[in-house]
């Protein structure tokens, strides 16, 4: 009787989204199987709104902290050759990084979160072959605002802002990570301080990148 009362208080809705294989007129009888085929329609749309919605709830990360790991790799060359056939050295620039941080969702109105830093170390490649490594320090944390669409969570650094990273959610939202690469041929820099100087840059460059986050809490 209790889901009976639950599909009689549904009805209105579900019959927004659901189509019934039967319609009944004013004084026309109902059948029995009519009514029973009506009945599993909505007992099926109901049982499929109920599985999405037990997903979402799943899926959600809301008050969930996670232990991220960020690798980053950039690799870059630049010269005022279009066409790459330049014989001039040019200049490069190689930009390493690594970092561990605590990424809490906050389940506040505006759905911030909090990312603190553990370790966080970041490596620049001169050119004479030297490398650069500069950390940041421990406990340091950044306030960023997070959505959620299914199964995916995009961090912004301000409310409604462009999303800096989007997040994929498994494993009962145990597990979020991404992974991206970028590879760009030839490409016009904007940056007009190549050749004697004064010339615009063209570059060849690849970056990629990949966070992977356990939950702890």
């Amino acid at each position: 009787m209790k889901r009976v009362a639950l599909l009689l208080f549904l009805a209105p809705f579900a019959f927004a989204q659901t189509q019934v294989p039967n319609v009944f007129e004013d004084g026309q009888p109902a059948k029995a199987a009519e009514v029973n085929a009506n009945f599993a329609a909505l007992l099926e749309r109901i049982s499929a709104l109920e599985s999405q919605l037990e997903e979402q709830q799943i899926l959600s990360v809301a008050n969930k902290t996670y232990r991220l790991h960020f690798w980053s790799t950039r690799v870059e060359r630049f010269d005022a050759n279009p066409q790459n056939s330049s014989t001039e050295s040019g200049f490069w620039n190689v930009d390493l990084e690594n970092g561990e941080y605590s990424l809490t969702f906050n389940n506040d109105a505006d759905r911030t979160a909090s990312l603190e830093v553990i370790k966080d170390t970041t490596g620049d490649l001169y050119a004479d072959g030297s490398l650069h490594l500069n950390s940041e320090v421990a406990g340091e944390i950044e306030t960023l605002f997070w959505t959620q669409n299914a199964d995916v969570v995009s961090l912004a650094e301000t409310l409604g802002g462009v999303p800096i990273a989007r997040l994929s959610v498994v494993e009962g939202a145990t597990v979020i990570f991404s992974s991206a690469s970028d590879v760009k041929s030839n490409a016009d820099t904007g940056n007009d301080s190549c050749g004697n100087g004064s010339e615009r840059c063209y570059g060849d460059s690849y970056k990629n990148l990949m966070y992977f986050g356990l939950k702890i809490i």
